[in-house]
């Protein structure tokens, strides 16, 4: 490995080696990404909750009707 002067991040941030790299620039849009990921997966998480919530509501109704069914007076 090549001994830089430059620090890590200039380097994986700057395509173009010829502008120069500024500190606050250079990571600001990996802070969004970041930012925007965790909204997806708190989304997806919600998604899923509410899916087993409905879940739980329709296996209770479907118990409740088969209790009744089994508590009948019917022959």
């Amino acid at each position: 490995m090549l001994y830089t002067s430059r620090p890590a991040y200039s380097t994986i941030c700057n395509v173009n080696t010829r502008l120069p790299c500024i500190r606050g620039a250079c990571l600001r849009h990996s802070r969004g990404q970041a930012m925007i990921e965790y909204l997806i997966v708190a989304a997806m998480l919600l998604a899923v909750v509410a899916i087993f919530a409905l879940l739980l509501y329709a296996l209770r109704q479907q118990s409740g009707r088969a209790l009744e069914l089994v508590a009948s007076e019917y022959p």
